[in-house]
C-alpha cells in the first residue's frame, strides 16, 4: 500500500504539473533545433568552402592552360616551317616572294637576287614582290649573299621611309613616301616620309619605325602589303627632268630549322639621283628589314646592312636630297 501510495503520489505529481511536462518538452525541443541550426550553419559553410575549394582549382587549371598557348619567344607564324615543297636554289639565283624549302643554301661567291616584278596579264609573278620569304623545314646556310637592295619602287610596308627631293631654284622637291601598313583598304603610316626641300634648300631625311610599331609590325602587320622600305621623293625640277628618288630596300625573312649565318644580306636603300639644269637632287630610298627565327644558330656572325640610301646632289643653286630612313634587324630564337 505503501509502495501504491508513493506510485499514486509520484503520478500524482507527475501529472498534476503539465506546466512543468511543457516546459521540459519545449527545452528539449529548442535543443535540438539549436543543434540542426548548428548543422545547418556547418554544413553550409562546408559548402560553400568546398565550392570555393573547386571554383579556385579550375580557375588555377584554366590560367596554366592558358599560359601554356601563349610563345614568348617569338610570334606564332614562325613556327611554321611550311611543307618543303620546292627545291632548295643551291646557288646563285633570281626569285621574290614566299618559298617552301627543304633547306635552303647560298654558298660563298653565290647571290640571291630578290626582284621586283609585277604580274601582268598571262605572266603572274611571286607574291610579295620586293621581298623573300622562305620558311625551311631544315638548315639555312648562308655564305653568301643575300641582296634586296633598292628592290622596292613606291610604297612599302613596314622599312624606313624615303627622304625629300631637294628644292629648285624656282620649284620645292617632293616629299618622300613614308612607310605603311596596308590592309583593308586602309594603312597605317609607321615612318613619316621626308619633307621636300623648298626652293633651293635640301630635303629632309626620312625617319625609322619606331621599336613599338616594329613589334606589330613583325607580330602582325608583315602579311599586310609590300614589305620593306619606301621610295624616296623626286627633286624640284629645273630646266630639265626632276631627279628620281631612290628605291626602297626590300626585305628578307628566314624561318629555319637552323640557321648558320655567315654571309652577307643587303636591304639598303638605294640613292636619289643627282639634279640637272638647275634640279633638286632626288631623296634616297628607306632601308628594308630582315627578320630570321629558329630553334638554334650554328653561326651568327654575318653582316646585315639595310642602311637608307643617301640623298642625290643636287645641282648649282638647288638643294640636294634627304637621305632615307634606316631599315631594321630582328632575329629569334624558337623554344
Amino acid at each position: 500500500m505503501a509502495a501504491a501510495a508513493a506510485m499514486a503520489g509520484s503520478n500524482s505529481l507527475s501529472f498534476n504539473n503539465p506546466g512543468s511536462i511543457a516546459a521540459s518538452r519545449c527545452r528539449k525541443a529548442n535543443r535540438f533545433a539549436a543543434k540542426a541550426r548548428l548543422v545547418k550553419t556547418c554544413d553550409r559553410k562546408s559548402f560553400l568552402g568546398l565550392l570555393t575549394l573547386i571554383l579556385l582549382l579550375i580557375a588555377v587549371r584554366r590560367a596554366v592552360a592558358q599560359t601554356s598557348l601563349f610563345l614568348t619567344d617569338a610570334p606564332l607564324w614562325t613556327h611554321y616551317l611550311c611543307d618543303s615543297s620546292e627545291p632548295d636554289p643551291n646557288g646563285s639565283a633570281s626569285l621574290q616572294g614566299l618559298h617552301c624549302y627543304p633547306s635552303l643554301t647560298v654558298p660563298g661567291g653565290a647571290t640571291l637576287t630578290v626582284t621586283n616584278l609585277l604580274s601582268a596579264a598571262g605572266a603572274p609573278q611571286n607574291s610579295p614582290r620586293g621581298a623573300l620569304l622562305a620558311f625551311v623545314n631544315g638548315p639555312c646556310s648562308v655564305l653568301g649573299t643575300i641582296n634586296a637592295t633598292a628592290s622596292n619602287t613606291g610604297y612599302s610596308n613596314g622599312g624606313g621611309s624615303g627622304g625629300g627631293g631637294g628644292g629648285a631654284a624656282a620649284n620645292a622637291g617632293q616629299v618622300g613616301l613614308f612607310s605603311a601598313v596596308f590592309g583593308n583598304g586602309a594603312f597605317v603610316t609607321t615612318a613619316a616620309g621626308g619633307l621636300g626641300g623648298k626652293a633651293e634648300l635640301s630635303g629632309a631625311a626620312g625617319s625609322s619605325p619606331t621599336l613599338s610599331s616594329q613589334k606589330w609590325i613583325w607580330n602582325t602587320g608583315l602579311a599586310l602589303g609590300v614589305p620593306g622600305g619606301s621610295s624616296g621623293g623626286a627633286g624640284g625640277i629645273g630646266q630639265g627632268v626632276a631627279a628620281g628618288g631612290g628605291a626602297g630596300g626590300g626585305a628578307v625573312v628566314l624561318v629555319c630549322a637552323t640557321i648558320d649565318f655567315e654571309g652577307t644580306i643587303n636591304v639598303n636603300g638605294g640613292a636619289g639621283a643627282t639634279g640637272s639644269q638647275g634640279g633638286g637632287g632626288g631623296g634616297g630610298g628607306g632601308g628594308g628589314l630582315v627578320m630570321m627565327a629558329a630553334p638554334s644558330y650554328t653561326a651568327n656572325s654575318g653582316t646585315v646592312n639595310l642602311d637608307g640610301g643617301a640623298g642625290g646632289a643636287g645641282d648649282s643653286g638647288a638643294g640636294a636630297g634627304g637621305g632615307g630612313g634606316n631599315g631594321w634587324f630582328k632575329q629569334f630564337t624558337l623554344n
